[in-house]
């Protein structure tokens, strides 16, 4: 199948939460209802990314730390195998994620990762295309949501270098 027969799935535009975020007790700026599956539905997609960077920024300094904090590493606090703490979920397959995601970033499975804008995109990016298929996140919208969740804008992301995911999406679905 070509990147451009596989489908999109339709969650992206109408729940703004590129990274299928769960509902946590202590809510989301924007989170707006939880929908059946656990899957939070959040007001604009800047919230949403802005929910999956703190989350990972969560996972950088306390749940993981920065000593660890690698796509595997990451990705089994993000969607571990046997998750027993939510009940809408079946399994996660936690491998095929870290695979998707390392081909899209580039990155080394247990290459530890630096905080930055750069890595934190290329991670919100992959994240985007393993939930919903498609990469809904544009450089707007995530320095946006860089900027509501705190952190300072880095140089270094450009528009132009956004064409190439989709080539690297759509190909790594042929495998």
């Amino acid at each position: 199948m070509s990147y451009t027969q596989f489908p999109a799935k339709k969650t992206l535009p109408t729940n703004n939460n590129p990274g299928n975020i769960i509902y946590k007790p202590s809510g989301f700026k924007g989170a707006l209802y939880q929908l059946g599956n656990g899957t939070l539905v959040f007001d604009t997609i800047e919230n949403g990314i802005a929910a999956m960077i703190g989350n990972l920024f969560w996972y950088y300094k306390s749940q993981i730390g920065a000593k660890k904090f690698s796509i595997k590493n990451i990705l089994y606090k993000w969607c571990p195998p046997d998750d027993k703490t939510n009940p809408y979920l079946r399994g996660n397959n936690t491998n095929i994620y870290i695979k998707t995601v390392t081909n899209l970033t580039g990155l080394g499975t247990n290459d530890v990762l630096a905080w930055n804008k750069a890595n934190i995109y290329k991670l919100v990016r992959a994240f985007c295309v393993q939930e919903h298929g498609t990469d809904g996140v544009s450089v707007a919208n995530f320095n946006a949501a860089w900027e509501k969740s705190g952190h300072k804008d880095l140089a270094g992301i450009k528009q132009e270098d956004t064409s190439l995911w989709w080539l690297v999406a759509g190909l790594l679905f042929l495998l």
